[in-house]
């Protein structure tokens, strides 16, 4: 099929290019294992020029999807074993059509992730951390109308709280699933409680947090997490 990329610069194109390759990887146009058609046929197909095309695989390799051999050509790779957590925002707008099992297992890393991290900021918070969480609590408080506006303030209290624990790399993925919540909130809205049990959390938690007290933390945030997996799963079709 012949595809026509949009105007623009070289890495404006190459990004095109790169987003059409990686629609049909995760389609499963191109399959693990499977040879990309070469450069030059490729090029064509797409109506672009070889360079911005090389400079698309190049980017395709640094994420884990393909691998370049001499002779060999490029050859597709299950991302699922080579890839990593930047792959992530990309695959969230497919979640849809497999009927929600990858937003279940975002919630699943939440859920733990969130616990931990909640133990972990009861221990580690500074002040500034707890006049991070309140001003979060009271971005809640005014939006509880709106459950888009809602959902985003909630993942925002979780990135902040990935922040209380002193710990980066579980900053960098609570920060990853704000993003990935930010951009998508039509496709996790429907795993929101009510309101007043959203609201009600945020208090327990950071009233914890503030007394020092993890356990605490640490429960009223798996069962809060576990009740949206719980809410997520009876609406699956």
């Amino acid at each position: 099929m012949k595809w026509t990329m949009s105007g623009g610069e070289r890495t404006r194109v190459a990004e095109e290019v790169a987003r059409y390759l990686l629609r049909a990887i995760f389609d499963r146009t191109f399959r693990p294992g499977d040879r990309l058609p070469s450069e030059r046929s490729l090029a064509e197909r797409l109506g672009v020029n070889r360079a911005s095309l090389r400079e698309a695989i190049k980017r395709l390799e640094l994420m884990g999807l393909v691998k370049t051999r001499q002779g060999d050509g490029t050859r597709v790779l299950d991302f699922m074993s080579s890839a990593g957590l930047e792959l992530l925002q990309l695959l969230i707008p497919h979640a849809a059509r497999e009927s929600s099992r990858l937003l279940r297992d975002l919630f699943e890393v939440r859920m733990v992730l969130g616990r931990e991290m909640a133990r972990l900021a009861a221990a580690r918070r500074v002040p500034e951390d707890m006049a991070e969480l309140r001003r979060v609590q009271g971005a809640a408080v005014a939006c509880r109308g709106e459950p888009l506006e809602l959902l985003v303030v909630d993942t925002e209290l979780f990135a902040v709280l990935g922040r209380a624990t002193r710990n980066r790399v579980a900053q960098l993925l609570a920060n990853s699933i704000h993003t990935s919540v930010k951009r998508h909130p039509e496709l996790f809205v429907r795993a929101m409680p009510e309101p007043e049990e959203t609201l009600a959390y945020h208090s327990e938690l950071i009233d914890a947090i503030q007394a020092g007290d993890a356990q605490v933390a640490a429960e009223s945030t798996e069962r809060y997490l576990a009740a949206m997996m719980a809410r997520l799963e009876s609406q699956k079709t």
